[in-house]
């Protein structure tokens, strides 16, 4: 017997090995995330070590340990924000331009469907049409008796047939 309460999974943002089921655009989206994990922590040690080593020391022997916390309260109150605000619209970019990838993607899958909708209508049609015209010229070969209208008409009515079909044809370039 099974025990009908499952332990909850614990909340994983990304399974890395699950790609494929996500597509190619949020593997791409995963890609720069995962490059982005990497060069921010390097990029904003180097800015720490840059300004540690030269201006921060120059500020705290010149002006004091207030001005020196003044600035790093500012350097840092502002670093860290305006470079979070820049990873988080590079990401909204990534997310966006995913998205409109994924709406290309259904567009042009609804657009092939038609087409080949279109396409097995088109056959059929063709099928019928010939299967028709087949049935009003043997129709025509043995109506000897008909009266000369009935016979014109059914005559025109074969020629009209025979040219839609023609016409058919030549749209969908059927050789």
């Amino acid at each position: 017997m099974s025990n009908s309460r499952s332990t909850p999974r614990p909340y994983v943002i990304a399974d890395i090995g699950n790609t494929d089921r996500l597509g190619p655009a949020l593997s791409a989206v995963r890609r720069r995330l995962g490059w982005l994990r990497w060069a921010v922590p390097i990029v904003m040690f180097l800015l720490v070590v840059l300004y540690e080593a030269g201006p921060a020391r120059w500020i705290l022997i010149r002006y004091g340990p207030t001005y020196h916390l003044v600035a790093e309260l500012a350097l840092y109150g502002v670093l860290g924000p305006s470079l979070a605000a820049v990873l988080l619209d590079l990401l909204g970019r990534w997310i966006e331009e995913r998205e409109t990838t994924e709406a290309q993607a259904r567009a042009l899958a609804r657009a092939r469907e038609h087409v080949q909708q279109a396409h097995h209508l088109s056959d059929d049609i063709l099928q019928n049409l010939f299967a028709v015209s087949a049935l009003v010229g043997a129709l025509q070969d043995h109506a000897v008796e008909l009266p000369p209208d009935t016979a014109e008409q059914l005559q025109a009515a074969h020629h009209a047939l025979d040219a839609s079909i023609q016409r058919l044809y030549d749209r969908l370039e059927i050789r």
